[in-house]
């Protein structure tokens, strides 16, 4: 679904001419996904007594705002599959140094190791381009 959504993202961007736009309808298509699941949750185990309290958690509607936005300028450049390819090297290199710095359980390990440098070679052979086919 992601490559999906960064597709159809790419592609309203460049209707648009607009990433805030593309952002904003991103963010209103998955709030409106969202309701009726709120709506269950509500109904089978009431509404929350407390807000969460650690800011941390907060941050991620942020981030995702930037990431939709950054896949919808980007995938009109570098096309979906490289866009993805790169969105998994991204998060294999946050992920094994998120793992070294806060470990939750017992940190780096060589296969975790062994399959982020197999990911980041899989993007890197992607990247080079075929022999005798031009590459704009």
């Amino acid at each position: 679904m992601l490559a999906w959504q960064a597709g159809a993202n790419g592609r309203l961007r460049a209707a648009t001419e607009s990433t805030a736009v593309t952002t904003f309808m991103s963010f209103l298509a998955g709030f409106v996904f969202l309701i009726p699941i709120l709506v269950a949750s509500i109904a089978l185990s009431g509404f929350p007594q407390e807000w969460p309290r650690q800011p941390v958690l907060y941050i991620g509607g942020m981030f995702g705002l930037v990431y939709v936005g950054l896949n919808a300028l980007f995938v009109r450049h570098i096309g979906i599959l490289m866009l993805g390819m790169a969105t998994v090297a991204g998060q294999l290199v946050a992920s094994i140094l998120l793992e070294y710095a806060w470990p939750l359980t017992v940190g780096v390990t060589l296969p975790m190791m062994i399959g982020a440098v197999v990911g980041l070679c899989a993007l890197a052979v992607s990247i080079v381009p075929a022999r005798g086919r031009r590459v704009y």
